[in-house]
Parts: structure tokens; sequence; C-alpha cells
């Protein structure tokens, strides 16, 4: 069973710079990106949801739909008036 397992929930993993140029394939804006490679390790690792997957996990949602929806929201909170805080 599945009772006191841990799952990572994880869809895909991506470098900072894949996921930089995903989203502006998704909102058309190519230029948005730049990325500059600097010396020094940079860390990272990989997760696989294959287990959860293999439990019958799906996604209900997708990398685009959520950075249209952001964009969306974004947009929203542009246009909500700042108010100073004191």
């Amino acid at each position: 069973g599945i009772k006191n397992d841990v799952f990572h929930v994880v869809w895909q993993n991506f470098t900072i710079r894949q996921l930089a140029e995903e989203m502006a394939r998704i909102l058309e804006k190519p230029h948005l990106v730049r990325f500059e490679d600097k010396d020094g390790v940079f860390m990272s690792y990989h997760l696989s949801g294959e287990k959860l997957r293999k439990a019958g996990f799906r996604f209900a949602y997708s990398l685009e739909s959520e950075v249209l929806f952001m964009r969306e929201v974004f947009g929203c909170l542009r246009s909500i008036p700042q108010q100073k805080l004191e």
C-alpha cells in the first residue's frame, strides 16, 4: 500500500535555464531569456515521480497552463493600486 510512504510530486526535472526558456516559449517572449554562464559550482539534484505515477497519480495541470495562469494573476496584480505601508 501507500500508507506511510514517501512520494516525490514531480512531473519533470528542469535546469533553471531550461525552465526560463520554456516559460519564454510559452509566453511567446524569447527575448526575455538571457542566461550567463558563471564560473562556480551550481548544486543541483534530480527527483523521480515514477513511483507516484505507478501508484496511479496523474497531474491535473501542465507547466504551460500554470505559466499562463501566473501571467493572468500577475497581470491582475499590476492593476491593483499599491498602498504605502506605514
